[in-house]
């Protein structure tokens, strides 16, 4: 491991996929086209609904869902204080008012049984967030909403193909809303999804999402071109070359590289735009190979639990839970100067992913997420990783965790 490190994740573009999207540009079909309905549907078959709905990311697909679901100006949406903030922002610049709820520490998700203290005559609608690729307590919100008559919306921007009850994800609630971030276990250059089994909603979705314009050649192009780099650069040999010295210099400076990356790549997002055709196109090959590689996920963060002395990771799902371990989610007292102890070690992992949806929040309202907020450790588990460097993870965090 002295001349190969571990990035926090992996960006994977395969040759065939370029050579793909080369060929549509030739045939002028890059933006619209025939892979976007069969996508969709083969999408729909995936989850196990009905219907879906490409979109340009999943944040334009959570202002979709709000917008088809009739609500009226100032009607509430409950939430989990602990999440990615475009969820809060959404909700907000949608005209309604967020209303937020704490979290199990166990899994990051909602505490169900917070929700109905915090039901108004004014809430109309449920987020059930799969935070990290753990599924939330569906059969509670399920229940609760079916009593006070409430929407339930799945975020499931982490989570795709995670399994409740030996169904997916986002195949329960009224509406769901999946991310294909390059980031995310399964992407496609960016982009999103809606999924549903109700055909009136749907029907809304298709007309709302019709609406938008298509994205413009050049801005596809840039997309491309610096998600192609992000690739490159998260391979072992150039991250271990050029992007770890500038991390290592960065920490040392006090300074948050990733945060600088995520800006700029925020720049190259088509966020209020139509779904393209040649991201339909890579999104049906990897959803070819989409099973393999969560399973291979699992087998990392089950591998790597295996490998941590005890008390290190305490969380047993139930076993009627099937999570995709986005991350493996570690909790320690301090959180930043473990990471850089392990960037020094070669190990790149990140921390709090929605840290900016908790900093305004009182620790007395939100005790749990205000504590998960500075105490959380995402440990990298994706597929690319073998059993070598997975034990060298759990060996050095041990060592850690020692001191």
């Amino acid at each position: 491991m002295l001349f190969r490190k571990i990035p926090h994740s992996r960006v994977i573009i395969k040759t065939g996929e370029l050579w793909g999207i080369l060929s549509l540009a030739l045939k002028g079909r890059l933006v619209n086209g025939p892979y976007i309905t069969e996508f969709e549907r083969e999408f729909a078959k995936y989850i196990g609904t009905e219907f879906a709905v490409a979109v340009a990311s999943g944040r334009l697909g959570l202002r979709l869902i709000l917008q088809a679901l009739g609500l009226e100006e100032s009607d509430e949406i409950i939430m989990p204080a602990y999440t990615f903030h475009a969820v809060y922002e959404t909700i907000v610049k949608c005209g309604f008012r967020p209303v937020l709820v704490d979290i199990n520490e166990n899994d990051c998700n909602i505490d169900t049984g917070l929700i109905e203290q915090k039901i108004s005559d004014k809430t109309r609608a449920i987020i059930a967030t799969h935070l990290y690729g753990n599924p939330c307590d569906l059969d509670k919100i399920l229940e609760i909403s079916r009593r006070y008559k409430l929407f339930v919306i799945e975020d499931c921007a982490q989570a795709i193909g995670a399994q409740y009850r030996n169904k997916k994800t986002g195949s329960y609630g009224d509406c769901s809303f999946f991310s294909l971030e390059s980031v995310k276990p399964f992407h496609t250059l960016g982009g999103g999804m809606i999924t549903t089994n109700n055909a009136l909603l749907y029907e809304k979705l298709k007309r709302q999402a019709g609406k938008l314009p298509y994205p413009g050649n050049y801005g596809i192009v840039k997309k491309i071109i610096f998600t192609v780099i992000e690739a490159i650069l998260t391979q072992p040999f150039f991250f271990s070359v050029f992007v770890y010295p500038a991390l290592l210099l960065m920490s040392f400076l006090n300074k948050d590289l990733k945060t600088i990356a995520k800006k700029t790549k925020s720049r190259f997002k088509l966020l209020e735009s139509r779904y393209s055709n040649f991201q339909a196109y890579i999104g049906l090959r990897k959803l070819q190979d989409l099973d393999g590689a969560l399973d291979k996920r699992i087998i990392n963060a089950k591998l790597l639990i295996s490998g941590l002395r005890p008390g290190i990771y305490t969380w047993q799902p139930p076993a009627y839970l099937k999570p995709i371990f986005y991350y493996l989610v570690l909790r320690c007292r301090d959180a930043g100067a473990v990471a850089k102890v392990l960037l020094g070690k070669g190990i790149d992992v990140d921390l709090n992913l929605v840290q900016k949806c908790t900093a305004v929040l009182s620790e007395k309202n939100y005790p749990i997420a205000c504590m998960v907020s500075t105490a959380t450790l995402l440990v990298p588990v994706y597929p690319e990783l073998d059993s070598i460097e997975i034990r060298y993870i759990s060996g050095k965090i041990n060592k850690i965790f020692d001191k």
